[in-house]
């Protein structure tokens, strides 16, 4: 989840914490009659327990297929669009920061497994192609390397724009546009070599 979400992956932890903590709190100080009306948090809520409950299934069935978490990906937009928008409308939201920085370590360790990857593909072939032959006709290409200094630059971009408070608006932005680099790569360029 976090490699196949990111880079909004950076924000889970710390909403689910702040989901958690304000429940606490709300239960804590709920009156005894329970005569209240629906409000965003029931909805964030509601997003936390589906990624938690639907997280502990897949992970406790005994198939773990890659295409087991999809159900998990609408919660979990819920959540860090909802965390980001409470972080831009209070420039002190807990967590915020560590999650800026879990962010840029998730995007730098992915592009550096990218950009190591036709290295390891050199160095691993041999056992690949004992089970898959058609692996040595395989040329992984500029592909991975590419896409991979895309995340490590659009990263550091994230970092820059996020971690200053004034400038925190174009960190979202920094990130799609990092995403939708590093997908458009490895679609025109990396695909085509192993389809």
């Amino acid at each position: 989840l976090f490699f196949g979400f990111f880079p909004w992956s950076g924000f889970l932890p710390a909403a689910l914490f702040e989901i958690w903590t304000e429940w606490r709190e709300a239960r804590r100080s709920m009156p005894k009659d329970n005569d209240r009306k629906p409000g965003p948090q029931d909805l964030e809520l509601f997003a936390a327990l589906w990624l938690v409950g639907a997280s502990v299934f897949f992970i406790l069935s005994a198939p773990r297929l890659p295409h087991g978490i999809g159900p998990l990906y609408p919660a979990a937009a819920i959540l860090v669009a909802s965390y980001w928008s409470r972080c831009l409308k209070e420039p002190g939201t807990p967590g915020l920061r560590a999650s800026l920085w879990t962010l840029m370590l998730l995007g730098f360790a992915l592009g550096l497994i990218l950009i190591a990857s036709p290295l390891f593909y050199a160095t691993y072939i041999e056992q690949i192609s004992m089970q898959y032959p058609a692996a040595r006709a395989v040329e992984l290409g500029i592909g991975p390397t590419a896409a991979g200094f895309v995340l490590i630059i659009g990263v550091g971009i994230v970092g820059y724009f996020g971690l200053v408070e004034h400038r925190r608006a174009g960190a979202f932005w920094a990130a799609a546009v990092t995403i939708a680099a590093a997908m458009l790569i490895v679609i025109v360029i990396m695909l085509p070599h192993f389809s």
